[in-house]
C-alpha cells in the first residue's frame, strides 16, 4: 500500500474512532452537557484478573479505573457519565473508555462511584501492550436531565447501620448488611453499591449493581452482600473503608434491570477511626479535557501509529459477564 492510500486509511479509522468517542459524549443541546459541578474526587486503577468468574470486565487482562465523583453544585443532577484518557508519561494518548456513574438525582454534596474498562479495540495498539506505559489518566465528566424510561427512582429504602459487616477472611473482601424500604410505597428492583477506601481514602475498587430483590414492600426488609466487581487479591488487603448506598425504582409490577440509581448513602468501616475523605491517588492528577483536544490528540496518534504499526498481538477475550448498564 502506498504512503497516500496509507494516510487515507489512517484518517478513516482516526475518523471511526473519533466518532466513538463522540457518540460516547452525547451532548444533546438539551440534555447533556459537559459538567463543571460533579467532579473526580479520586481515582485508581489496575488490571482485571484473567479469570472470567472474578470479574465483570469484557477481556480478562483489560486496564480499569475506578473512581468517584462529586456534585459539588447547589442543584441535583439526574445522570451522568464519564469519559476518560489514558496517557503515558510524555502525555501522549494510549487509551479511551467511557462509563456511567453508578447514580440518578445525584443531590448536591452527593458522591457516586464509576467503573471504566479500556478494551484493546480502543488503544493505540489494540491489543494491552500499552497498559504497562500507563502514567496518568485524565476524565471529562458529562451530566445529563434524561432519567431512565418507565422508571421512578424511589428514596425510601435505606440500610440500618447498625447491621452492615464486613471481612475478607475469605480472600474476597465482603459487605453483608440489611436494606429495608422505611418510605410509604412499595419499592420495586432493589440494589446496592459500594465504593471501596485504601487508608488515604482513595477509591480502589467498587462493587457491580446487582438486584437484591424486584419487590420490597414497606416496612419489610433483605439482606445483601457486596464484594469488588474484579476479584484482585491485593486489592481486599488494601481496603480500609467503604460506603454503601441503597438505591430502588418504585414498584410498577415488572421487573427491570438497575441502572445506577443512588438515593442516601451509608458510610462505615470494618476497623476503628473515622472515614477520610477520598483524595487522588498519590502521585496522579485528573484533569478535564475537552472533547475537541481528545480529538485531536487520537486523530494524530492513530495516523502516526498506522503509518508504522507494527504486527499486533491479540487480547485473550474470556466469555465476557454482563458490562455495566448502558447510561439512561
Amino acid at each position: 500500500m502506498n504512503a497516500s492510500k496509507k494516510a487515507q486509511t489512517a484518517l478513516v479509522l482516526a475518523v471511526l474512532l473519533i466518532v466513538s468517542f463522540s457518540a460516547s459524549m452525547a451532548l444533546p443541546k438539551t440534555s447533556a452537557q459537559t459538567s463543571s459541578s460533579l467532579v473526580v474526587k479520586s481515582y485508581s486503577w489496575y488490571i482485571a484478573p484473567t479469570d472470567e468468574t472474578q470479574t465483570v470486565a469484557q477481556y480478562g487482562g483489560d486496564l480499569i479505573a475506578v473512581g468517584e465523583v462529586q456534585n459539588t453544585g447547589s442543584t441535583t443532577i439526574p445522570s451522568a457519565s464519564v469519559l476518560a484518557t489514558a496517557l503515558n508519561s510524555a502525555g501522549s494518548s494510549l487509551a479511551i473508555g467511557s462509563g456511567i456513574v453508578y447514580a440518578t438525582n445525584l443531590a448536591p454534596q452527593q458522591k457516586a462511584p464509576f467503573y471504566i474498562e479500556f478494551i484493546p479495540q480502543n488503544s493505540a495498539t489494540q491489543d494491552q501492550t500499552w497498559e504497562s506505559s500507563t502514567a496518568n489518566i485524565t476524565f471529562t465528566v458529562n451530566t445529563s436531565n434524561n432519567l431512565p424510561t418507565g422508571q421512578t427512582p424511589y428514596s425510601g429504602v435505606t440500610i440500618p447501620k447498625n447491621t452492615l459487616a464486613a471481612s475478607d477472611s475469605t480472600g474476597t473482601y465482603t459487605i453483608s448488611g440489611t436494606i429495608q424500604n422505611t418510605g410509604n410505597q412499595r419499592a420495586g428492583t432493589t440494589w446496592v453499591i459500594a465504593t471501596f477506601y485504601n487508608s488515604t481514602g482513595s477509591v480502589i475498587a467498587v462493587s457491580y449493581p446487582t438486584p437484591v430483590t424486584t419487590s420490597l414492600s414497606v416496612g419489610a426488609s433483605t439482606t445483601f452482600t457486596a464484594t469488588p466487581a474484579d476479584d484482585v487479591s491485593q486489592i481486599s488487603s488494601q481496603i480500609a473503608t467503604y460506603s454503601v448506598v441503597p438505591q430502588a425504582y418504585l414498584y410498577t409490577g415488572k421487573s427491570s434491570t438497575p441502572p445506577p440509581a443512588t438515593e442516601s448513602s451509608t458510610t462505615s468501616t470494618p476497623t476503628s477511626g473515622s472515614t477520610q475523605t477520598a483524595q487522588p491517588a498519590a502521585g496522579l492528577t485528573y484533569p478535564i479535557i475537552g472533547g475537541i483536544a481528545a480529538a485531536i490528540v487520537i486523530i494524530a496518534l492513530v495516523v502516526f501509529l498506522f503509518l508504522r504499526r507494527k504486527p499486533k498481538t491479540t487480547a485473550k477475550q474470556l466469555s465476557p459477564l454482563p458490562p455495566p448498564p448502558p447510561p439512561p
